[in-house]
Formats: structure tokens, sequence, C-alpha cells
């Protein structure tokens, strides 16, 4: 078994045993194997991260039969066609995030993600819902960063898919992309009693955790999450009233935050958004339409 924490750990470049079970195979996107099941648990962002993540599983002898996507975003279901192709394998996803794969209009106004190349997802998607997993293996609920987004508890392996993001990836991005922060949050809290005692935490993005310091980085998050919405209600109490757009630009030069190009802002404005959303539904503030303007009226802090 590996040492714990895998900070130093190489990306694509071969299968970390976790158990007599389930294995790791490191990268962009962190994609996991359920040896006994033949299960492969998302595909990475493209046909190369999937075609080196099946090499390394076939030399492990493992036969891929299921690919189970935890959510729809092109890092986790790009080499769903060539895993596909490659083993015949089925995929499957909860019926939100299959809704959201097959109808990519939808998906990229909701979280304006990298769409899909209209007509690229070839294979049929079963509803996760419909399958039956042997004892050991329990999927859970992390809705928040996406709509209907998944994980999986394994023996001791708990994988939280975009869950949490690690310390690096607060440090670079300091409002973590989240389509409803609120349900994150809870989902956040949830998980530091899923994850305790067990040996490994495998979040999508960055290096294999122990509970303890998975446990730390979660805390982290959900610091950032009541941070980012304590200094956006801070800006909002300056004024009774703003119009929409000027909000969301005050917030981002508040937080430093610099837009590289138009995908970014929309991301960035996206990820505000939801903080939005979040204090519309506590009637902090409430949203119109006046004129022509989209305008925030504050009213109560």
């Amino acid at each position: 078994m590996p040492e714990l924490p895998l900070a130093k750990q190489e990306l694509n470049t071969m299968l970390i045993k976790l158990s007599d079970d389930a294995y790791l195979f490191p990268g962009r996107t962190n994609i996991m194997f359920i040896k006994s099941q033949g299960i492969m648990i998302d595909t990475g962002i493209s046909e190369d991260a999937s075609r080196k993540a099946l090499r390394e599983a076939i030399s492990e002898n493992i036969d891929v039969k299921l690919v189970i996507n935890t959510h729809h975003h092109i890092d986790h279901v790009g080499g769903n066609s060539y895993v596909v192709k490659k083993t015949n394998a089925t995929v499957a996803m909860n019926k939100i995030e299959k809704f959201l794969l097959q109808n990519t209009l939808i998906s990229s106004l909701l979280d304006l993600g990298y769409p899909l190349v209209e007509g690229s997802i070839t294979y049929s998607v079963e509803n996760l819902e419909d399958i039956d997993f042997a004892d050991g293996i329990k999927v859970i609920n992390l809705s928040g960063h996406s709509p209907g987004m998944i994980g999986f508890i394994h023996d001791d392996v708990v994988f939280t898919s975009d869950l949490f993001f690690s310390t690096d990836v607060l440090s670079k991005y300091v409002i973590p992309f989240h389509i409803d922060v609120e349900k994150t949050l809870m989902k956040l809290k949830e998980a530091k009693s899923i994850i305790r005692d067990k040996l490994y935490v495998v979040p999508s993005h960055g290096p294999v955790m122990n509970s303890s310091l998975a446990d730390d980085v979660i805390e982290a998050n959900i610091s950032r999450i009541l941070f980012v919405k304590s200094k956006i209600t801070e800006i909002l109490a300056m004024r009774p009233t703003w119009t929409y757009e000027e909000l969301i630009r005050l917030i981002m030069d508040s937080f430093g935050i610099k837009q590289e190009n138009g995908r970014q802002f929309l991301l960035n404005r996206r990820a505000i958004e939801s903080y939005l959303g979040w204090l519309q539904r506590e009637d902090a503030i409430s949203i119109k339409i006046e004129g022509s303007n989209l305008v925030v009226n504050v009213n109560k802090l």
C-alpha cells in the first residue's frame, strides 16, 4: 500500500493499489477501478487519458465491464467513447447527470463548462439507479458541485469526486465552482463523518489522503465557502441597491479575480451567482428587473 499522504504521486504513470479490490490511476482527473466488479469510475478528460488508464488496468487483469461517471463535466466523461469502443462496457450515470450529458445545450447554460461536441455521445447511457452493486460498494449523494454528482465508498476507500478541492486549487481559484454552494456546504459537513476512520480518501483532483488530512482539507473548503459568503455580504451591505452587472464586477475585483478569457469570466460569474442565489433564498437580497436592468435589492444582512 502507498505511503500517505501521496502529495508527490506521479500522474498518468501507473495504477496505485489502494486495497485488494480498489485501484487508482492518478491524473488531471483521478480514475478509479473496482477490480472484482470490472468497474471504471470516470474516464478522464480525453481519449488519451482513458487510453493510458485502461492500458494500466489491463496490465492488472482488470476487465472493465461498467463505466460509472460521477457527473457530466467533460473532465470526467471525456474518455467514455474510447473505453466503450475498446471494452464494450456499459456506461451508467445518475439520472440527473445523464440528462445533462445528453442535453449539452442545457448543461452549458447550467454550468458553462466545456461543451461536448454535438453528436459525440455515440454510446448509450444506463440509469445508475438500475445497477445492482455487490455488497461493499456504496453510492453516496454528493450533489452541489453538479446537481446529481455522486461518490463511492468501497472497503476503506472513499472516492469523493469534486466535493472538495485541494489546498493548491483553493490557492489558485479564490471562488471554486459549485452550481449549488449551499448544498455543497451541507455535503462537506456530512462528508466529515463519512470519511472518519477510512484508510484512503480520493478526490477527483489531487493526491490520495488519509482521513485526517482529508478532514483538514474539507474544513479548508468549508472555511472558504463561509469566507466568500461573508465577503459578498459585506460588499452588499455597502449600498441598498445594485445593478446586477456592477455587483458581479465589484465582487470579482474585491477577490482579485483576473479574467484570462471569456469562458473564465463566465465560470467565475456562475460561481458568484451560486452565492447570490443562496442569499436570495435566505431573503437577504431580492433580484428584480427594473426597466432594462437586473437589480439587486438588499433586504436584511
